[in-house]
């Protein structure tokens, strides 16, 4: 019986918009398909079932397993692998620091040319998580000759003064016009 699972395997192998780190994680899957199949199958001989060759059953089985076993590594390694909670990890680490002023712009972020914050997009899709989070506030300045309004980000006070629990939402009210 052939199954169409190595062959999607093999698509994300070759997927070159996947992290290295997940196409060698799938890589395993090569081996592991079988070996599940095989086990699967022994059990179910033990049990009475099928002898011979492994049975569709349980390669059917084992193909479930992996997509079972598949979906939760993808959530595991999507603190690695995934660009935007990256950013917004590297950009909590700089406000930590204190390593930019506050208010500060997006430009501020992406002209320093820290790793992985090089792009302005990614840096206004980690603003953005961090403000929801309530680490920043956004604020729109106008520019008095008319042109374009800019965006600036203020520091939530208690990280600043070094009181940030970040394990909890921080209130608006926490941030005091200056």
């Amino acid at each position: 019986m052939r199954l169409t699972t190595e062959s999607a395997s093999q698509q994300t192998l070759r997927a070159e918009a996947d992290h290295p780190v997940w196409r060698s994680h799938v890589a395993k899957y090569r081996s592991l398909m079988p070996t599940l199949a095989l086990i699967g199958h022994l059990i179910d001989g033990v049990a009475g079932g099928p002898t011979g060759p492994v049975s569709g059953g349980a390669a059917a089985r084992a193909v479930g397993w992996c997509a079972y076993l598949q979906g939760h590594a993808r959530r595991l390694y999507a603190s690695v692998t995934d660009r935007a909670q990256v950013a917004v990890a590297l950009l909590a680490a700089q406000l930590r620091h204190g390593r930019l002023p506050s208010p500060f712009t997006a430009r501020d972020v992406y002209r320093n040319e820290w790793t992985g914050l090089t792009e302005p997009r990614v840096v206004q899709g980690a603003l953005a998580c961090l403000a929801e989070l309530g680490w920043l506030r956004s604020e729109a300045v106008g520019i008095p000759d008319g042109g374009r309004p800019s965006v600036r980000f203020r520091i939530n006070p208690r990280l600043l003064a070094g009181r940030h629990d970040r394990s909890r939402h921080v209130p608006p009210e926490a941030f005091r016009r200056s």
